[in-house]
C-alpha cells in the first residue's frame, strides 16, 4: 500500500497518517472507501485515519465566502480563506481598489481550499473569470449550500468510522453579513 512504508524488520511498518488521511478523503468524494486489510496492517493504517483525519481537517479548517463589491450589479467573488474573513477582506481591499469588496455570506468550513473547488465547479455556468461570478445572491448561495452538503455528505458516508469525534466535517454558516 502506498499508506504504509516497510520497514526492513518483519511485521514492522511505520504509517503517515497525513498521507492516509488525504488519499482517503479523494476517495470518499468519489464515493470509494480506503482499502483495507485485516490484522495488524489495518489496524495500522485504521488508526494512521483516525489520527490523520483529525490533522489534516485542523489544516484545512476555514472559510468560504461570497463577497460583493457595491459597485457592480450580481457580481460575486467566490473565495476562501483559512485566517480570519476581516484580514482576507483588508487583503483584497488594497490599493488601487476604488470600491471595497465585503463578504456578504461565510460559511466555516473543513476544508476551505478543497471546498472553494468544489463550489467553483458547481457555478462553473456563471463564472465570469478567476473568482468572479454572475447571478443572483440566492442563486449562488443554493449553489453553493448544495455544493457543501454534497461534499459533507460524501465524506461522513465513507469516513464516519474514522470521525471519532463525530463532527470532523462541520460546516457553520456564519451569519448573514448582508442582504
Amino acid at each position: 500500500m502506498v499508506y504504509l512504508k516497510h520497514n526492513m524488520i518483519p511485521n514492522s511498518y511505520i504509517y503517515d497518517p497525513s498521507a492516509a488521511a488525504a488519499k482517503a478523503v479523494q476517495l470518499a468524494r468519489k464515493g470509494k472507501s480506503m482499502p483495507m486489510e485485516d490484522g495488524p496492517v489495518g489496524d495500522l493504517l485504521r488508526d494512521a485515519l483516525v489520527e490523520g483525519l483529525a490533522d489534516w481537517v485542523k489544516a484545512k479548517t476555514g472559510y468560504v465566502y461570497l463577497a460583493s463589491n457595491p459597485g457592480t450589479t450580481n457580481l460575486y467573488k467566490i473565495g476562501q480563506t483559512r485566517s480570519s474573513l476581516e484580514q482576507r477582506m483588508r487583503s483584497l481591499n488594497g490599493a488601487g481598489v476604488l470600491v471595497p469588496w465585503q463578504a456578504v455570506m461565510a460559511w466555516q468550513v473543513y476544508d476551505a481550499p478543497g471546498l472553494e473547488a468544489r463550489i467553483h465547479a458547481a457555478c462553473a455556468d456563471l463564472r465570469i473569470k478567476g473568482e468572479l461570478f454572475q447571478a443572483p445572491w440566492r442563486e449562488l448561495v443554493s449553489r453553493i449550500e448544495r455544493a457543501l452538503q454534497e461534499d459533507r455528505q460524501h465524506l461522513t458516508d465513507v469516513l464516519s468510522p474514522y470521525d471519532l469525534s463525530g463532527s470532523l466535517f462541520s460546516v457553520n454558516p456564519v451569519e448573514q453579513l448582508l442582504h
